[in-house]
């Protein structure tokens, strides 16, 4: 039965923006039109005032089953995925055990088959237990569905093992996806020189820690002919080191995060590391790699617009509050970025005008599909309808304690943004409503839940 969501504003095939109809007809993209809406009867959904576009594809998430199920559970990251916009995700190995084996890495699928409520997809571990020195089976993990390999989480410090790395997964036809970081530059630090923090005792954590490995595994990829795709750049010289590899001829594409996009060293609080109410509040401005001072950011913003950066990441790592609220050198890594990451960039970057919107959903729906070579990622009769609504009008503020995921981790509570998902759609079916602009009767006749 064909279902028309009339009235919503999309991008046409030239660019230009108009209002447009889609039909989505047995979890495909049927139709999609301008002008006239269908008649009353056939419209299911009347997105007057909201955008439609592709839904939104992520390949960097972290969702910590199996083995610290108190953090995020794969049903509780995909519903976050859901209300964020997103259709697909690709979920990251450092699980506990990590998925470094066949069997490990056919149950995570298995247990997304059964919870999740987006599309997801895994990659699976470069080297046995993520220790950087035995690889994996390739193949056989490829053969199960690995989109890609990484020891994300850690640097892989032997060139030798990089090497094998490269050569092996061409062989396999699949990306290796590099966390860059060398962990003796690393050791023990937590922010950028820049930081306020540094100055009361903070370990700082040099540019250099990123940027090292990355140069060398460029040539290592251009040498083997292999995919390579560089995770969560921060550092203008990391921008430097993919130019040099496309300049060798490596297949190299990078991501950036929102919070690296947005915050800056300087922009972490000046307050006592030893206090309850010091660690209270620089926990969830600890991530990996550290956030950079202001000339990096503005970097990284121009390689997005200009493409350099292929596309957006969230790395949305969730923890738990205790846990976050550690000393500074014992809290872990990461923020939760799933709920928030099109609002966040729309705010900050397309209503500022750093950023056209029509590249903003390219880097965040069709480049990331088109480079892992996933669903979605296109309008057009023919896709998946994988789409999401979105109102650009209607401000919010970041409210951690709404949040679908088990994280509340973010240093943005509290912040007014724009662009909040409406309503999101995996093959046709609403996997996300917001209970006040989507009508029931709208939620009955594509499905949801």
């Amino acid at each position: 039965m064909r279902r028309w969501i009339a009235n919503g504003r999309l991008f046409t095939p030239d660019g230009k923006e108009a209002v447009g109809h889609l039909a989505v007809e047995g979890g495909w993209i049927a139709d999609v039109r301008f002008g006239p809406p269908p008649p009353p009867a056939e419209v299911a959904l009347d997105a007057e005032g909201l955008w439609l576009f592709p839904a939104f594809v992520d390949v960097h998430v972290h969702f910590r089953e199996p083995g610290q199920t108190h953090k995020e559970t794969i049903e509780t990251g995909s519903r976050a995925a859901a209300r964020g916009g997103f259709a697909t995700v690709v979920m990251m190995p450092n699980t506990d055990p990590p998925l470094d084996r066949p069997e490990r890495f056919r149950a995570a699928l298995r247990q997304a088959a059964r919870t999740a409520r987006v599309r997801v997809y895994g990659t699976a571990a470069i080297t046995l237990d993520q220790r950087g020195e035995t690889l994996v089976d390739m193949a056989a993990l490829a053969r199960l569905g690995a989109v890609g390999f990484t020891d994300d989480g850690r640097g892989i410090a032997r060139s030798d093992v990089m090497r094998a790395a490269f050569r092996l997964a061409r062989a396999v036809d699949r990306p290796i996806l590099m966390h860059s970081e060398d962990a003796a530059l690393s050791a023990g630090g937590v922010f950028r020189p820049e930081a306020p923090p540094i100055r009361r005792g903070v370990r700082p954590w040099p540019k250099e820690a990123e940027a090292a490995p990355l140069f060398r595994d460029v040539l290592l990829a251009a040498e083997a002919k292999a995919r390579y795709h560089v995770q969560h750049v921060s550092t203008a010289l990391s921008l430097e080191a993919i130019a040099l590899g496309r300049r060798l001829g490596a297949d190299v594409s990078a991501e950036v995060t929102p919070h690296h996009l947005i915050l800056t060293a300087e922009d972490i609080p000046d307050v006592d590391p030893d206090t309850p109410e010091g660690r209270r509040r620089l926990g969830p401005y600890k991530m990996n790699p550290p956030l950079a001072p202001a000339a990096d950011v503005d970097a990284l913003r121009r390689a997005l617009a200009d493409g350099t950066i292929d596309l957006v990441a969230t790395d949305h790592a969730p923890h738990a509050e205790d846990e976050k609220a550690r000393p500074i050198d014992r809290s872990p890594f990461g923020i939760v970025g799933l709920e928030t990451a099109f609002p966040l960039l729309f705010t900050a970057l397309v209503r500022t005008g750093h950023l056209t919107l029509r590249r903003l959903v390219e880097a965040m729906s069709v480049r990331p599909a088109a480079r892992f070579r996933l669903p979605g990622g296109r309008i057009a009769p023919g896709a998946p309808a994988d789409v999401v609504l979105v109102d650009l009008e209607t401000p919010r503020p970041v409210d951690p304690t709404t949040f679908f995921s088990k994280g509340k981790n973010t240093p943005f509570a509290g912040r007014v943004l724009y662009g909040w998902p409406v309503a999101t759609f995996v093959a046709g079916r609403v996997i996300y409503a917001d209970p006040d602009r989507v009508p029931p009767s709208a939620l009955r006749r594509f499905g949801g839940r």
